[in-house]
C-alpha cells in the first residue's frame, strides 16, 4: 500500500542487515520527477546504496521483462559483496517477477511499437466499452474483476488472451497452484514483509503526504512534464498525447490534476 511505510522499514533493515536496496516501484526508475514519483531524499537515505532508481528518461518505458533482468544482475553484484539485497517497492508484479520463477506471461516482453507483432492494435485501442465487451467474450472470469473503465488492466487482459492464445485467467490458475508456487521460488532464503496500516491511520498519513507533495513543489513537476510533451521535449508513447495507462504518466497526481491545469 502506498504510505504505509515500506520505504522506512527497508532503510532500517539494511542498516541492521548490512544490506543494500533495489528499487522495486515502477515509477521511481524515472529521472527527476523526485516529489510525483515520491522517491526517498538523498538526505534520508543514511548513506545506504539505491540501485535501478532515478535512471531512465521519462519518455521511455521501463517492462517487467527489464526490471527482472537488471535487478538479478543487480542481486548478483550485491552478493559478491557479500551483502544483503533488499528490494523494496509497491509494484507486485515487479517483484514477483523477481522472486518466482516462470512467473512472467508469455506476452510480457510484448512491445505494442513492434511491427512484426501480430496482435490486433485496432482492437486494443478501441473505445473501453469496445475492448471490455471483447473481453467479456474471451475471457469471462477476468472481465468480472475489472471494472469496465479500468482501461488498463481491461487492455492488458485482453492482450495476454491475444497474444498467448490462452485467457489470463487460465494463466492465473496455473501459476497460483500452491504446488507449483511453493517450488519456484528464485531464491530459497527469501523473506517476504507485507506490510499493514490501519486505515484511518494511513488515510490521515497519504492526505498529510499530498499536502507536502504540493508545499514541495509538485505543480511545479507536473507542469514541467506537460510542457515538455507540449513543445516535444518529451515524446510520450502516443507522440504529444499523454497515455495515462503507460510510463511515467501513470505516477499517482498527473492524471488526477491534469482536468484541474487545464482548466
Amino acid at each position: 500500500t502506498t504510505g504505509v511505510g515500506k520505504t522506512d522499514l527497508g532503510i532500517q533493515l539494511a542498516k541492521t542487515l548490512q544490506g543494500e536496496i533495489i528499487n522495486g516501484d515502477s515509477m521511481q526508475v524515472y529521472k527527476g520527477l523526485d516529489i510525483i514519483t515520491n522517491k526517498i531524499p538523498l538526505n534520508e537515505r543514511e548513506e545506504i546504496p539505491h540501485h535501478l532508481m532515478d535512471f531512465l528518461d521519462p519518455h521511455k518505458e521501463y517492462r517487467v521483462t527489464d526490471f527482472t533482468k537488471d535487478a538479478l544482475r543487480t542481486i548478483k553484484e550485491i552478493h559478491n559483496r557479500q551483502r544483503i539485497p533488499i528490494i523494496v517497492g509497491g509494484t507486485n508484479y515487479y517483484i514477483q517477477s523477481l522472486l518466482w520463477r516462470d512467473s512472467l506471461i508469455e506476452g510480457d516482453s510484448f512491445n505494442a511499437n513492434d511491427k512484426e507483432s501480430n496482435i490486433d492494435e485496432e482492437i486494443l485501442d478501441a473505445k473501453p466499452e469496445v475492448v471490455y465487451k471483447r473481453l467479456q467474450e474471451v475471457d469471462p472470469v477476468m472481465a468480472s474483476k475489472w471494472h469496465q473503465n479500468d482501461t488498463r488492466r481491461v487492455r492488458r487482459s485482453l492482450q495476454i488472451y491475444m497474444e498467448t492464445g490462452k485467457p489470463h485467467s487460465q494463466w492465473i490458475k496455473e501459476q497460483n497452484d500452491p504446488k507449483e508456487k511453493a517450488s519456484s521460488l528464485r531464491f530459497s532464503r527469501t523473506c517476504i514483509f507485507w506490510l499493514y496500516s490501519d486505515l484511518e491511520v494511513l488515510d490521515h498519513r497519504l492526505n498529510s503526504r499530498i499536502d507536502k507533495m504540493i508545499k514541495s513543489g509538485l505543480f511545479e513537476e507536473i507542469n514541467y512534464l506537460r510542457n515538455s510533451v507540449k513543445t516535444g521535449k518529451i515524446q510520450t508513447p502516443l507522440g504529444n498525447k499523454e497515455d495515462f495507462t503507460r510510463g511515467i504518466w501513470q505516477a499517482i497526481g498527473y492524471k488526477e490534476f491534469d482536468p484541474y491545469l487545464t482548466a
